[in-house]
């Protein structure tokens, strides 16, 4: 008879199809080593439990529509997810320390909308040359934004700084080609 861990680790496997998916090694092996001894599993039974998965066609991670390239919507992407990231930052010095429920739940939308447009950007740009843009416009959008909603400071050091960033970012841009 089969242990209630037993089938769990089943019910996993089948639950989580990307454990399973195209592109990873199948789990026979290493789940008939792992259960065969506590219950008397077979290779019929981890079969059962591992169903080949479909063979869809798969495009590779950097194909994308030729019209996100023709109308430069990774720059759009790139654009929204500053966006968020900058409301991000903002929600959470708003939320103080996640004591204030709406600041906080604004706080992690924000978060995974930026998250989720910067890897629509990166299915074109550099990861190094998205991520650096996309860190530069939130930080110079926090610091505005934090000057202006929350009465900071914004002395000579902080104005440098921001330049410094801006004209990394320009280079950055420039040397990489897209």
């Amino acid at each position: 008879m089969h242990g209630a861990a037993d089938w769990l680790m089943g019910a996993l496997l089948v639950a989580v199809p990307w454990l399973v998916g195209p592109d990873r090694p199948r789990p026979e092996g290493w789940l008939l080593m792992a259960l065969g001894e506590r219950g008397g599993w077979n290779a019929g039974d981890v079969s059962r439990l591992c169903p080949e998965p479909a063979r869809a066609p798969r495009r590779a991670a950097r194909d994308v529509p030729p019209i996100y390239e023709r109308l430069h919507m990774h720059w759009l992407f790139l654009g929204i997810a500053a966006v968020f990231e900058v409301v991000f930052a903002l929600s959470a010095n708003a939320s103080k320390g996640f004591t204030r429920r709406g600041y906080s739940l604004l706080t992690f939308a924000a978060a995974a909308v930026a998250i989720y447009f910067l890897s629509l950007s990166l299915r074109v740009l550099d990861v190094g040359v998205g991520y650096a843009i996309w860190t530069a416009i939130g930080a110079v959008g926090t610091v505005i934004f934090g000057v202006v909603l929350f009465n900071e400071k914004l002395n000579a050091g902080k104005v440098i700084s921001i330049i410094a960033v801006v004209a990394g970012v320009v280079a950055l841009k420039a040397v990489s080609g897209v």
